[in-house]
């Protein structure tokens, strides 16, 4: 086992090893093939009538063929099957003969070194700035993990939401403008008591008049400590300054920026500096874990499985859990939008009414309500596979 380590800490000493040895084998079966039974089988070709100026040419090509296939089969084929059927076994047993080969080698092992390294040098090959390994191969052997059941597919869904962070916006994620409960610091605490109670939030943004004109993030706990004590809460006081950061901030730079400020909020805003949402830790969390596994009970949007099939989901439902839900990964890519209303406005290119339907791919969408100009809830359905024509939807 400590040889088998050995080897496995300097791969390049060891796979140069076994590309000499199985070049020598190469080499010196084809020589010795072409030498001692060429001739015969060129001597037998010949008793041919007619066959005798083609004999030789014909008996080479056929020994170069029959050693090829036998050393691909049992060369190649049959020790690479073996090794991956029973890997430490087989390491185990060829690791001290393959570390005795390796010191045999060492002249050769170094001069091939030297003239690889010197022949990228040549072609101005930077070796040092290639990836040991990519983000997509990492993703493709956990993808197969997770088809032969060595990662479950939780597993595997949280790995490819981490891999996600990097390339969606902080807009994906954030509560809208429209679903923010915030406190004016303009109105008496009296006018506000019943949406701080009725909310159960730990944090709201304070503003004056506007969202867009934003004070700063006030604590429950310190309105509470405030009202414990006799005293009326200022949410001008109370208030905190709040990070604002621009809707299209990755959520990979989005968690280092909360880090590293302390703040568990951040306003979202667009390029003209309107305030489009409030983001949290908890927000991204839901990205990478699904908002199911966070095990919410409020009001956020979700979807209900149905029992004649199919789900029906709200529209404010963030893309990706659509996604998730669906067991895909394309819903996001077609255009500019973040939750599943956002992707029916794209595709059907008008506001909606109660009823308004559209296939996409294997997939129907249905709009079953509508709260004002806004998609309230969409029922998801898988349609079978001979309603899809060719194309559809892509």
């Amino acid at each position: 086992a400590a040889a088998a380590l050995r080897l496995a800490d300097d791969p390049t000493r060891f796979l140069s090893t076994v590309q000499i040895g199985i070049t020598l084998v190469g080499v010196l079966a084809g020589a010795y093939s072409g030498a001692t039974l060429a001739g015969p089988l060129a001597d037998m070709l010949a008793t041919i009538p007619g066959f005798e100026p083609h004999a030789r040419p014909v008996a080479v090509g056929l020994v170069v063929a029959g050693v090829t296939y036998v050393s691909l089969v049992v060369g190649e084929l049959i020790p690479k099957r073996l090794a991956l059927a029973h890997a430490t076994t087989i390491a185990m047993a060829v690791a001290r003969p393959m570390s005795v080969l390796a010191v045999i080698a060492t002249p050769a092992i170094w001069l091939l070194r030297v003239s690889t390294e010197g022949g990228l040098k040549l072609l101005r090959v930077d070796t040092a700035s290639a990836e040991a390994v990519t983000e997509d191969e990492i993703r493709a052997m956990v993808r197969e993990g997770a088809d032969s059941g060595a990662i479950d597919r939780a597993e595997q869904n949280l790995i490819d939401s981490v891999f996600a962070l990097d390339d969606r916006p902080v807009r994906t994620v954030m509560t809208p403008r429209h679903d923010v409960i915030w406190l004016d610091a303009d109105r008496p605490f009296g006018e506000q008591l019943d949406r701080i109670s009725g909310s159960a939030r730990s944090r709201y943004p304070v503003a004056r008049g506007s969202l867009d004109e934003p004070v700063g993030i006030v604590a429950t706990r310190d309105i509470l400590d405030v009202v414990l004590a006799g005293g009326t809460p200022d949410m001008a006081t109370l208030a905190r300054p709040v990070l604002v950061v621009h809707e299209a901030v990755p959520l990979l730079k989005m968690i280092a920026m909360l880090r590293d400020e302390r703040e568990p909020m951040a306003l979202v805003v667009d390029e003209y500096g309107g305030v489009e949402g409030v983001v949290t830790a908890t927000d991204i969390l839901s990205a990478i874990a699904g908002e199911t596994a966070l095990g919410w009970d409020d009001d956020r949007p979700a979807a209900v499985a149905r029992p004649e099939g199919g789900w029906l989901a709200d529209g404010r439902m963030a893309i990706g859990e659509v996604e998730r839900l669906l067991d895909r990964q394309d819903l996001h890519g077609e255009g500019d939008y973040a939750t599943l209303a956002g992707f029916l406005l794209w595709h059907m290119e008008r506001v909606p009414v109660a009823g308004d339907a559209f296939d996409w791919q294997d997939i129907r969408f249905e709009v079953v309500d509508m709260d004002g100009r806004r998609i309230d809830k969409v029922l998801i359905r898988l349609r079978p596979v001979d309603d899809v024509l060719p194309g559809e939807g892509i």
